[in-house]
């Protein structure tokens, strides 16, 4: 069996990858819950 050398990742590049994933993430999770809050907030009262 023939033995793979093993390839080092740079540091910079897993980081700015991370950011790829997390910054979508963020943003919506951020207006998801900004969504879900308008339909939690208590509604005016209706006059009648």
């Amino acid at each position: 069996m023939a033995e793979q050398a093993a390839t080092k990742s740079s540091p910079l590049l897993v980081a700015v990858v991370w950011l790829v994933v997390i910054a979508p993430t963020a943003w919506g999770l951020t207006h998801t819950v900004q969504s879900a809050l308008k339909l939690f907030a208590s509604a005016p009262a209706a006059s009648h």
